[in-house]
């Protein structure tokens, strides 16, 4: 079990890093900063990199960094609205929607050096802490909203905000609003993690009935949460970590907690921990736009220690005893105590700012862990007071959110899941479960296209999803455009109209791809990648791939390697030892392509199309279609037609024989099949175009059925030809023979 000194190990090594990024200003010794000091981001860097500073000062007992806690505080308290000094910018910072959300999270911080305040400290902590309640209460609406495009999803800021307002009000009940801010706390909490069936619940916390309270649902029944526009699971954490903070501080401080705090947090824990992988990292199946395994990965830290004390889940020691493992590999890989000085190099050459707000973010959860893991008696035993049996929350096997079209399916050792309303455009995972390190979500599994815009963005035009016993299927259609050219007057184009369908088999271990994209109109491009399956080769699986496939093998190391395009010769290729991918049909073999760097970065966006390329992970990119130059595609011209089978591997490095085969179709779709890994059958159908019908021809079968995994509807083979009507959608059918 993790101790409060694993922990406290991590920080202690960063600090003497840390402190190259210190402003000391010159007309104010008491004062220190960590990171460039501006108002908003540059404030929340300075108050996270504050509590690490406090927790390693304290446990370490050495004065001097104790010492420099507390000024980072000062400055933190100083540049506020009440204070007497300023940012670096030359602005003050409070009084917005998320001012709280830095306070919230150093409070642990304020604790660990509370008895070193003077009482000039607490009183300048007083004065913030009430003129930021007062804002909220009189300044501040409650809202909710399901959509990001609403304007009102909030689920993360109800719970800081709601969890600032309580927690001030237990430091200072003799505040005249004391009881206001938890009226509005209650408030904030009912419109947090909220579903719809909340406006009509007779549900009763701390005495109030929750339903004239709601403001609206900012979470589906599915507990699908489409913050910042896509299926967010990172965000799922950062509320379940508001709630964290405030139950564990209240625990340390002996102070009751309320009720509505845990509203809906165990229902939400069911699917981020479905979301998670054995060793702690977040499976994030509807991408992220940001730098990976960072940020909202770290604020898992802290709601573990949550979710075993509330709810007694003993499945989070090994969570995160994985994911301090994985964060101490990177570390001890810098050499030099940063957390991701590494791969986080060049974000540091282009923006302070943000390399050092992520750095904090580490420091800042590590230090809750060391804090809570040494003050709180129910986080130093493996039993919780809880007992584990009675935990009310296991894994879904199997689980669908149909606004977003997603599903992710676990079993049998494989992870499998596809998302269309994703962060940087559909996207697919399928690995081992137990292979975190070989997730990547930037358009994996799917079409990719690139031309002389600036911005690429993927518009759903059509998309449906259906779990079945031990599988699941999605099909839909999308559009690949792009924007912000250099010459005047060019507007958004449609680059790329592309047809796909995913599916998990019923075996829970076979799955079929099949990709078809046409170019709407002439266009100029100058990338395309299709199959799109994408490996990372970084730190964590030791910098090293290795592939094989039906004449050869190669053993590729990742960063620091150069550029290069190896071509496969092969209808099939074992992925080290973990993957065995198959053509169906498409592009002769297979292309690896290896960029020369990390390439996984931030999402390019409109508002920010700025052209730094460099990323924070590195990614082998095995691909069927591939083009890396600059090439007309004329109206209506195919840049993607293929299929492809996927299991997991034998650890062999040989081929499978007859395990797919293609089947003819009526112009308009394209079909294959697959034999599982049951011996069962397998007939998958997506339609390209608008037909009236679809009629199949599958060879060697005379007479037989196709059964309907979605629907259950049979249809007869004839004469080795089927006629199925007319489809909308990607069908998958089992095969029988008469």
């Amino acid at each position: 079990m993790i101790q409060h000194n694993d922990y406290l190990e991590r920080i202690t090594a960063w600090l003497p890093y840390a402190r190259q990024y210190f402003y000391q200003p010159s007309d104010r010794e008491d004062l220190l900063c960590y990171g460039v000091g501006y108002d908003s981001w540059g404030v929340q860097t300075n108050q996270k990199a504050f509590t690490a500073f406090a927790v390693a000062g304290v446990m370490n007992k050495e004065e001097s960094t104790v010492d420099e806690a507390l000024r980072l505080l000062r400055f933190c308290l100083e540049t506020h609205i009440e204070g007497s000094y300023a940012c670096t910018d030359g602005r003050k910072w409070g009084h917005t929607w998320i001012s709280a959300l830095g306070t919230e999270r150093m409070m642990h911080g304020v604790e660990a050096v509370r008895t070193f305040l003077s009482d000039s400290d607490m009183e300048m902590l007083r004065r913030v802490l009430l003129s930021e309640a007062d804002w909220l209460l009189n300044d501040y609406n409650v809202t909710a909203g399901l959509k990001n495009s609403s304007g009102r999803n909030r689920p993360e800021s109800n719970l800081w905000n709601g969890a600032f307002l309580y927690r001030t009000s237990l430091l200072y009940p003799d505040s005249p609003n004391s009881k206001s801010y938890q009226d509005m706390a209650f408030d904030f909490f009912i419109n947090s993690i909220s579903v719809p069936e909340d406006e009509s619940s007779e549900i009763i916390y701390d005495g109030k009935q929750i339903a004239p309270y709601f403001k609206g649902a900012n979470f589906f029944p599915s507990y699908a949460l489409n913050h910042h526009g896509y299926l967010n699971v990172g965000y799922m954490v950062i509320c379940l970590s508001q709630i964290a903070m405030l139950h564990l501080w209240c625990k340390e401080r002996g102070f009751s907690t309320p009720e509505a705090l845990y509203h809906h947090a165990g229902d939400l824990w069911r699917l981020v921990k479905t979301l998670t992988f054995s060793d702690g990292r977040l499976m994030r199946i509807g991408g992220d736009t940001r730098a990976r395994y960072c940020y909202c990965q770290d604020y898992l830290i802290p709601s573990w220690l949550f979710l075993f004390d509330k709810y007694g889940d003993t499945d989070v020691l090994s969570l995160e005893a994985g994911w301090l493992s994985q964060l101490s590999r990177e570390q001890d890989h810098n050499g030099d105590g940063g957390f991701i000085s590494k791969r986080g190099a060049d974000l540091k050459a282009i923006s302070q700012l943000y390399y050092t707000r992520l750095d904090s973010d580490r420091a800042c959860s590590l230090s809750m862990g060391a804090w809570w893991r040494k003050n709180l008696d129910c986080l130093q035993t493996e039993t919780p007071e809880i007992p584990s049996e009675i935990n009310r929350y296991p894994k879904f096997r199997s689980w669908m959110d149909a606004y977003h079209g997603s599903f992710v399916h676990e079993n049998k050792g494989v992870s499998c899941s596809f998302t269309w309303e994703a962060a940087e455009g559909p996207t697919a995972l399928y690995l081992p479960s137990k292979s975190s390190d070989m997730a990547e979500w930037r358009h994996n599994l799917s079409v990719h296209v690139k031309g002389e815009g600036a911005i690429q963005t993927y518009k759903v035009m059509r998309k449906d999803v259906v779990v079945f016993e031990g599988g699941a299927l999605t099909s839909g259609c999308y559009d690949i455009c792009e924007d912000i050219y250099i010459t005047e007057g060019e507007n958004e184009k449609v680059l790329a109209r592309v047809n796909l369908l995913y599916a998990l088999l019923p075996d829970s271990r076979t799955a079929l791809l099949i990709q078809h994209a046409i170019c709407p109109r002439r266009a100029s491009i100058e990338e395309v990648r299709g199959l799109f399956l994408q490996i990372p080769n970084d730190i964590w699986n030791n910098n090293s791939r290795s592939y094989t496939w039906e004449s050869d093998s190669r053993t590729l190391s990742g960063f620091g390697a150069d550029m290069e395009t190896i071509n496969i010769p092969s209808n099939w290729i074992d992925i080290d030892k973990s993957i065995y991918l198959e053509r169906i049909y498409g592009p002769e073999g297979f292309s690896i392509f290896r960029p020369g760097h990390r390439q996984i970065g931030f999402k390019k966006v409109k508002a920010s199309p700025y052209s730094y390329e460099q990323g924070m992970l590195y990614c082998d990119e095995i691909c069927g279609e591939f083009v890396d130059k600059k090439r007309f595609f004329d109206t209506r011209e195919l840049i993607a037609d293929s299929a492809y089978v996927l299991r997991p591997s034998l650890g062999t490095g040989t081929a499978r024989s007859h395990v797919s085969f293609r089947v003819d179709a009526s112009q308009g779709f394209r079909s294959v099949g697959v034999t599982a890994e049951d011996g069962v059958r397998y007939i998958a159908v997506l339609p390209v175009e608008d037909k009236n019908s679809t009629v199949l021809l599958i060879d060697g079968i005379a007479q037989g059925t196709l059964y309907d995994m979605a629907t259950g509807r049979s249809f007869s083979i004839s004469n080795n030809k089927v006629e199925l009507g007319n489809l909308h959608t990607g069908k998958i059918f089992r095969l029988t023979v008469s």
